[in-house]
């Protein structure tokens, strides 16, 4: 079936949907280590959850300028820090 698919749309496509896949199965295994230490992702009462997606394979959706609450705020930087600890040398760029 993969070869039939990379003959229809093309060896780049299915490669871009396979890295989608692995962004989507990534950030399921990354949010269950970030909920495993910060007690089920809630921080502040906020529940965190975040989708981790690769630049350049996704649609691309224009970034708004969002000033998040500074509740919010602390919760993004507590999962930046777990991200960096976790994955070091990746950036985040987060769109709101």
């Amino acid at each position: 079936m993969i070869t039939k698919l990379k003959g229809e749309a093309g060896f780049a496509m299915v490669s871009k949907l396979n890295k989608m896949f692995n962004d989507m199965d990534s950030t399921k295994n990354t949010m269950a280590d970030f909920k495993g230490k910060e007690k089920e992702a809630v921080i502040n009462n906020v529940r965190v959850d975040v989708q981790i997606l690769t630049s350049g394979i996704w649609p691309e959706q224009h970034n708004l300028a969002v000033r998040l609450p500074p509740i919010l705020c602390n919760v993004q930087v507590r999962f930046e820090q777990f991200y960096k600890n976790k994955y070091n040398g990746r950036n985040l760029n987060w769109q709101n």
